[in-house]
């Protein structure tokens, strides 16, 4: 509510956010399609549902880390923190116990198809998928030095908090 209301011409997704949307989405289809493929083994009964509960888990993963990523197009994350937003970290808690829920509970299993992971399925996710905040924020760099490199516009679309 502190920022000015976007001029009338303006696109709602600029430069930068689809830079951001392509570049992460990018990333966390490739890691979400290495999870699943990287642990297919036989492509049989318990091997295909592992694989299918690890990327769609990694995906879940990925994309609460990336709503991180999209608190500011404009700043770090870093800089701007995890808690000026208490509904946000709620919200993304409460998708996370959603996510548990549907691996660990044997009717949402039945349904879903998943299966419980290990510890070892749970450090490989997050290995995969930490690095969506890194891509993210190197994207954010990128589009920043570009902004600010001779003979660019300083108020390039969409460079402001989301």
């Amino acid at each position: 509510m502190l920022r000015p209301p976007r001029p009338y011409g303006e696109r709602i997704l600029g430069r930068d956010a689809m830079t951001m949307i392509l570049g992460v989405g990018a990333y966390v289809g490739v890691a979400s399609l290495w999870l699943f493929q990287a642990h297919l083994g036989t492509g049989e009964g318990e091997d295909l549902t592992r694989a299918r509960t690890l990327a769609f888990t990694g995906l879940i993963v990925a994309e609460k880390i990336n709503v991180l990523n999209f608190r500011s197009l404009g700043g770090s994350f870093f800089r701007h923190g995890i808690r000026g937003n208490p509904l946000l970290l709620i919200a993304m808690g409460l998708a996370l116990v959603l996510q548990l829920c549907a691996i660990y509970l044997p009717p949402l299993q039945r349904i879903l198809g998943t299966t419980s992971l290990d510890l070892s399925d749970w450090g490989l996710i997050v290995l995969v998928c930490a690095p969506v905040l890194v891509v993210g924020e190197a994207l954010k760099l990128l589009s920043q030095k570009s902004r600010n490199s001779p003979g660019a516009n300083s108020q390039t679309e969409g460079s402001r908090a989301l």
